[in-house]
């Protein structure tokens, strides 16, 4: 069983019968969820611009796209923490250390790594 909720901003959300949102729509757009309550996509109701997200089973982000052909796409270590970053031909990337601090950042042709002050220069 679904439940639709109206509130006073003429939007509407639907809860499944364990409490789940499965989506929203108001006058301006419309969101869709996983169960776990991630994002899947919205519209705008008014232009048809669309964006959509896709997670890995860690729930962490792993895709993003949109209507006008953009895209990101995220890379985790074993640990969970992101270590590259790609959107169209730009791409960024990150080393830690075994105590999980940054020790490497890389944007393009620029790379900074931590000094011995601890700081990234």
């Amino acid at each position: 069983m679904i439940k639709y909720k109206p509130n006073k901003k003429w939007e509407y959300t639907a809860i499944d019968e364990n409490g789940k949102l499965l989506f929203k729509i108001n006058s301006s757009e419309f969101r869709r969820y996983y169960e776990n309550g991630k994002l899947v996509y919205s519209i705008d109701m008014t232009t048809g611009y669309w964006k959509r997200w896709s997670y890995n089973v860690n729930g962490q982000k792993v895709l993003y796209e949109n209507a006008y052909g953009s895209h990101r796409i995220w890379e985790y270590d074993s640990e969970g923490r992101v270590i590259k970053i790609q959107q169209k031909n730009k791409i960024q990337e990150w080393e830690y250390d075994s105590e999980g601090k940054v020790i490497m950042i890389r944007k393009g042709n620029e790379i900074r790594r931590r000094n011995s002050e601890g700081k990234l220069v």
